[in-house]
């Protein structure tokens, strides 16, 4: 349940710390007479009583209490309370639970509607172990889900999956497998499911077989009539897979464009430009923005060609892929710094990106708008840096402040000439003193120059980092280790560490951070965040 809820806030952070309402299901998919439980989840807000769901023909609905947690998100906490109900399925169909108000603070807010599948009862799929794609056919650099399903009686206490060799596919790297536990009731008894959603990439063309799959569960043991001793409390099975006959299909030549940059799946596109009217040597942002259900990681955006006139900078891309509702989705943002040098009426260039659909077994075009920009009289100097780097200041010397040079010159006084000897005597304690000092602070400065030895003393510390300042450490450690700038780090830069251990826990670490500054992924593991800086500075000693 609190993973659930983790989860829920960091796909949410756009609007972090407003109240928010949820609705969820363990399940949309259920057989007649299964139950199941919702969660209505109210996130930062009060509620009065519980909230009274609509009544929806097909099913039924029971409250069975309320939770409430509090998670920290960007170093402030938020509080959830989850409203449980048990939803059963009573007759086959697909249903809408509709959006209803709910009152919150004293204030009303509106749930989003939910679509629930009752199946007809199948008392031959109530149990055992299914995996497979849920796909009838399948393209090269397609993004696809193999999905394991278990349903058991009893309730699962631990479970263990070794998946198949996947020959001709690749893991997608902008999202991790998840895996799902929940418990069900079908006619009063208690079933436990299990499902395991890793989410990949079609890579090899041509027909092959998926090998089968293990998975190991551990099931709470049934009484039978009998006390249940502490050594007989659990029980151990195992349950092999099918194997899955696949065929991937190569992408046709009719239509791809020279431009195609592999995009396959259904996308949107979407393009704001921050202002339309500006000064020359002023700047707007073009922010682009691509969802949808295939692979966007590694993505570039295309260059406006032809573009007299302006200055084009642009920033590093984010990137966030997940897995929601059984389904694979992704989003990229790219962000870039439109900056005219000259007066007058020009027109932007529209964004064209190409995809190959799989649901049309074609090429299409996603196409943003045109913008006109009135750019008026200014400096007429692009003003606009690099994003991410840092301009050094070099104060210009003023004439004034310089005062001439000489080979050799004099300062005397006739009153000072009689005691020249008074301020030599007096002169040598001083200058044993400013020696000491000179000798302590130069030891000193070069105590701090050493940099592994002040990432280590930062690592001490790291437990009172926020998400930002934790990233900017781990990326100083990165740089240590590769010898590199801190700020140029990307995931392939830490692909050429040696130690294949440190390089996964680097670069899960690198995209479990990267996620969290986007709002993304299932949390930061601090402890093992910690101990790669430490491998990494270690494997330069």
């Amino acid at each position: 349940m609190f993973k659930r809820i983790v989860m829920l806030f960091l796909w949410c952070l756009p609007s972090a710390f407003a109240v928010e309402i949820h609705l969820e299901a363990d399940s949309k998919t259920v057989q007649e007479g299964e139950t199941v439980a919702l969660y209505l989840s109210v996130v930062d807000g009060v509620t009065q009583g519980t909230p009274r769901l609509p009544i929806v023909d097909g099913l039924s609905f029971a409250s069975r209490g309320r939770r409430q947690s509090l998670v920290t998100i960007n170093g402030k906490p938020a509080r959830t309370t989850s409203f449980v109900y048990a939803l059963t399925g009573m007759k086959a169909g697909i249903y809408d639970i509709p959006a209803f108000v709910v009152n919150v603070s004293g204030q009303a807010y509106n749930t989003q509607p939910v679509q629930i599948e009752v199946t007809p009862r199948d008392s031959a799929k109530s149990g055992g172990l299914e995996s497979g794609f849920g796909v009838e056919k399948m393209w090269v650099g397609q993004t696809v889900l193999h999905v394991t399903s278990l349903r058991v009686p009893g309730r699962i206490l631990q479970s263990r999956w070794t998946p198949p060799e996947m020959g001709g596919f690749s893991p997608e790297q902008s999202a991790e497998p998840i895996q799902r536990e929940y418990n069900t009731q079908v006619d009063g008894q208690q079933w436990g499911v299990l499902e395991i959603h890793s989410p990949l990439i079609a890579t090899g063309v041509g027909s092959r077989s998926i090998p089968p799959g293990v998975l190991q569960v551990e099931l709470s043991a049934e009484p039978k009539g009998r006390r249940v001793s502490f050594f007989n409390q659990s029980r151990s099975e195992v349950f092999p897979s099918s194997p899955i006959d696949v065929a991937v299909y190569p992408l046709p030549e009719e239509g791809r464009q020279e431009s195609f940059s592999g995009l396959v799946g259904e996308f949107s596109l979407s393009v704001e430009l921050s202002s339309q009217e500006l000064a020359a040597g002023d700047s707007a942002t073009l922010t682009v923005r691509i969802e949808g259900n295939g692979t966007l990681a590694g993505m570039q955006l295309p260059g406006f060609e032809d573009l007299e006139g302006f200055a084009v900078y642009d920033d590093e891309p984010t990137y966030l892929g997940r897995i929601q509702d059984g389904d694979f989705q992704s989003v990229a943002v790219f962000k870039r710094a439109i900056v005219p040098e000259s007066a007058g009426r020009v027109v932007l260039p529209a964004v064209s990106l190409q995809a190959f659909s799989p649901a049309f077994e074609s090429y299409v075009m996603l196409e943003g708008p045109e913008f006109e920009i009135e750019v008026l009289p200014g400096e007429g100097v692009a003003k606009a840096e690099p994003f991410g780097e840092e301009i050094p200041h070099v104060e210009a010397s003023v004439s004034r402040d310089i005062l001439p040079l000489r080979a050799s010159a004099s300062l005397s006084s006739d009153r000072l000439e009689s005691f020249w000897w008074l301020f030599g005597i007096g002169g040598i304690p001083l200058l044993v003193v400013l020696g000491s000092v000179l000798s302590e602070r130069i030891g000193s400065v070069e105590r701090k120059v050493d940099p592994k030895r002040e990432l280590k003393k930062r690592l001490r510390k790291a437990a009172t980092l926020d998400g930002a300042k934790l990233e900017a450490l781990f990326l100083d450690c990165a740089g240590y280790a590769l010898n590199q700038a801190p700020a140029g780090i990307r995931r392939a830069d830490l692909e050429g560490i040696s130690n294949e251990a440190l390089r996964r826990d680097a670069l899960e670490v690198y995209r479990a951070l990267e996620a969290a500054r986007y709002g993304g992924g299932s949390g930061v593991e601090l402890r093992r965040t910690v101990e790669c800086m430490q491998g990494l500075l270690e494997a330069t000693s």
